[in-house]
């Protein structure tokens, strides 16, 4: 039996601190921690009664990379809160029923060689309460240009990968601002954000992850969240980009019927699943546009959702089709869940559309990407995908994804072969008959190849998607993703890779 110890304070100059490798060190004068290695740290193994308390005050200084608090109840499970570089101060709630038996504090490292100092750890209930943003100025906006004029002009660009929509769908463990580094990109700094920009690219899509942001039961967005997306959509936008700002992976793994509250959205038929879908996706979709809304013109694009789907079900990625997969052969088209979800996904893209409209100000004209059943072509052209009623005219983008060289296994050592490129520009006709000639843009929201395929295949298929897209005024956003090496641009240290391959890009999309 653990005897239980109060303390409001932990006292780390008195406390025993034990790191986890030789190479962590703890200077228990000036509350420093140094660790190497990434998912290391340190342990404080006392235990404490906070049963007056609701949270774990962590204040510190000098940080060098993102960490994490980690409180640790008697029974094994724990609360945990990211802190991130750019703050000073971050809070764990404490569990309520558990909260007077904490076992142990942990201190743990999110990157490799990192320092930073704690100045003090508390347990306390005055969290400070901080105000949403209200974006309440009246901007310009060009009530002139079409959707299709604006789809050219955001021609070629990249996709802020594996950043601002990290997350652990698995343990949904609130991260705080450090979730930025939680897949292990690095910070994002406006020369990040510069970088493709000097090299051509027009357009940015910053994919956000919503969810594991939420911080009371109002669906209310941490402001600190919140203001660190503004940061980076603001430099985009002052370095001249057309801008995408999406919900991203709300919709995720491990998503039990029903789902709870705040977990996210699920494309899923039942009524309990539903009902929470719709409020989640019109509470964010409303503080989102409350917080970018007169500040940004017609260079501020939202896109509803990312990739929405029935997670889990057998027919997630092939919703009410037919595919074929060499000699395999899916039908799913008389799916009866597959067929209702296009349906919900139709009732979704309404609410967000809703909500953002009822902001009023530039919101009020703003363009909106719809997606279809997981943002492929497809679903994007099955006769039960549904535009939403817009009281704007002419503000509706569709979208979609294309990973022919990118993810499929029988693609990702192959050739580009003329069957693929026929395929291509089979769809891409389609999505022109379907979309553009009706004056509602098509926007190639996601595309990559690994820079395992052989250079000369990965050329093959560059010059001719970006042509084939081009020709519609289609903009294509390459999805930079250093952890599945297909990225182009180093973030660390601020350098491109392969500049001939990112020039064939553009120049293809520009037909040169």
């Amino acid at each position: 039996m653990i005897s239980m110890v109060w303390s409001q304070n932990v006292d780390l100059k008195k406390n025993d601190v034990w790191p986890w490798i030789k190479s962590s060190t703890f200077d228990r004068a000036t509350g420093k921690f140094e660790t190497k290695e990434i998912y290391t740290g340190f342990t404080i193994p006392y235990s404490y009664n906070a049963t007056n308390y609701d949270y774990l005050e962590i204040k510190y200084k000098q940080a060098t990379g993102s960490f994490g608090v980690r409180v640790e109840y008697e029974d094994k499970s724990t609360d945990m809160i990211g802190c991130a570089v750019y703050d000073n101060c971050a809070y764990i709630s404490l569990d309520k029923v558990k909260r007077s038996k904490i076992s142990s504090i942990a201190i743990e490292s999110y990157m490799e060689n990192i320092s930073f100092r704690i100045e003090s750890l508390t347990f306390t209930n005055n969290k400070p309460v901080l105000p949403a943003i209200v974006d309440k100025k009246e901007g310009d906006f060009d009530t002139t240009i079409s959707g299709i004029d604006l789809a050219k002009n955001m021609k070629v660009g990249w996709n802020l990968a594996m950043t601002l929509e990290a997350h652990d769908d698995y343990y949904h463990t609130y991260h705080g601002l450090a979730a930025e580094t939680y897949w292990h990109s690095p910070y994002t700094t406006k020369e990040i954000i510069h970088l493709p920009k000097a090299t051509g690219y027009s357009s940015i899509r910053i994919p956000v992850t919503w969810y594991y942001h939420i911080i009371d039961d109002k669906y209310t967005i941490d402001p600190k969240w919140m203001a660190r997306v503004k940061q980076i959509v603001d430099w985009a936008i002052e370095d001249g980009y057309y801008v995408i700002l999406n919900e991203h992976h709300s919709k995720h793994d491990n998503m039990n019927s029903p789902i709870k509250y705040g977990e996210g959205y699920i494309v899923r038929n039942t009524p309990e699943d539903i009902a929470e879908s719709e409020r989640f996706l019109k509470a964010i979709w409303t503080q989102i546009a409350t917080a970018f809304n007169g500040s940004y013109d017609e260079h501020l694009v939202f896109e509803f959702m990312n990739e929405p789907t029935n997670a889990g079900h057998e027919h997630e990625w092939d919703p009410g089709l037919v595919r074929y997969y060499g000699e395999y052969r899916l039908d799913s088209s008389n799916c009866k869940e597959c067929l209702a979800d296009y349906k919900i996904l139709n009732e979704y893209n309404q609410v967000c559309l809703d909500a953002i409209r009822s902001t009023g100000g530039n919101n009020a004209q703003r363009f909106v990407i719809v997606p279809a059943l997981c943002e492929q072509e497809q679903p994007l052209l099955h006769k039960l995908f549904k535009l939403p009623e817009d009281t704007a005219t002419g503000k509706l983008m569709v979208t979609t994804h294309n990973y022919d060289m990118g993810v499929r296994e029988e693609y990702v050592k192959n050739k580009y072969t003329p069957e693929m490129e026929s395929s291509i520009k089979k769809t891409y006709s389609k999505l022109n008959k379907a979309f553009v000639e009706k004056g509602i843009p098509v926007i190639l929201g996601e595309t990559h190849t690994l820079r395992s395929v052989p250079l000369k295949e990965r050329e093959k298929w560059a010059k001719s998607l970006y042509k084939i897209a081009s020709s519609y005024g289609i903009p294509v956003l390459y999805w930079e993703d250093e952890y599945n090496l297909s990225n182009h641009f180093d973030r660390n240290n601020l350098t491109v890779i392969e500049p001939d391959f990112v020039k064939l890009m553009i120049d293809s999309w520009q037909c040169k």
